[in-house]
């Protein structure tokens, strides 16, 4: 097979592809990448080598399979902001704010370290309020670990409950697509359960939930789960069967702001001012 890294081509193709490369700079706007065209190439007198693009495109298209949204790519952690958690607040005497998300954010990244050794098995289960940071941590680290070659999964629980109620087909085809939608996250080597609780609870949802969480107990795969219900709750929204396989599999960690970091950020000029 070719070597694509470096292919030798004559010397009239390199030519025209050093005109279409020069063209491409004077219409930058009608390329996301001017330098190969969209092509995924970039063309030189030695030959044809992949643009930088392309591994950018590569790495997209990976955190959309995943299920992370455009506005998650920015979500990292080393920028996790622990200044939007309260030094003087506190949780119990002698635990502020900053001190239980301090431990969120290093759970986060010895949580990674593990999945790289091939070494984890517990979850982590964030806890807080609204906006308090519980789906940047989820994220960021479903990011840390797409981008070293690991697989995973995120996906926000009421649109997920959604895609199930959806995913039966006409009375003509028979059958329905559940069972590859609740396979696909239930093989999952990590799953992102974020929203855990915001959904409607009924029978139907209390079954697909446990059926989930049971499959991954038993399988020895990891979770993280981002939610606003305390342990208490979590038994009266999911089921005691449900909330016993959480409190089996994750450590828990709470997330904690005296307001919402979205408003936070817009009080400091990122958006929403009159």
């Amino acid at each position: 097979m070719a070597d694509l890294q470096k292919t030798h081509i004559p010397e009239e193709t390199a030519e025209l592809f050093r005109r279409l490369s020069l063209e491409a700079h004077k219409d930058k706007e009608l390329y996301t990448c001017p330098v190969c065209r969209d092509n995924g190439w970039f063309i030189t007198e030695q030959g044809a080598t992949p643009c930088k693009c392309k591994n950018a495109s590569r790495s997209i298209n990976r955190r959309r399979a995943a299920g992370l949204k455009p506005a998650m790519d920015d979500m990292v952690l080393a920028d996790f902001d622990l200044r939007y958690y309260s030094v003087e607040r506190q949780i119990k005497p002698g635990c502020s704010y900053r001190q239980t998300a301090e431990k969120a954010l290093r759970a986060a990244r010895i949580f990674v370290t593990a999945c790289l050794k091939g070494e984890c098995e517990r979850g982590l289960y964030y806890e807080g309020n609204l906006g308090s940071g519980k789906t940047f941590l989820a994220a960021a680290i479903t990011g840390e670990l797409l981008n070293k070659g690991l697989a995973a999964r995120f996906i926000v629980v009421p649109e997920f409950l959604e895609q199930l109620r959806h995913s039966y087909r006409s009375l003509d085809d028979g059958d329905y697509d559940e069972k590859e939608l609740m396979n696909g996250v239930m093989s999952a080597p990590v799953l992102v359960l974020d929203d855990l609780g915001a959904h409607n609870s009924s029978s139907w949802t209390i079954g697909k939930i446990y059926t989930l969480l049971n499959n991954r107990l038993n399988n020895k795969l990891p979770c993280i789960i981002t939610s606003n219900l305390k342990p208490a709750a979590l038994a009266e929204e999911l089921g005691p069967r449900a909330a016993s396989r959480i409190k089996e599999m994750c450590d828990r960690y709470i997330l904690l702001t005296d307001e919402d970091i979205r408003t936070s950020r817009e009080r400091a000029g990122y958006g929403w001012q009159n």
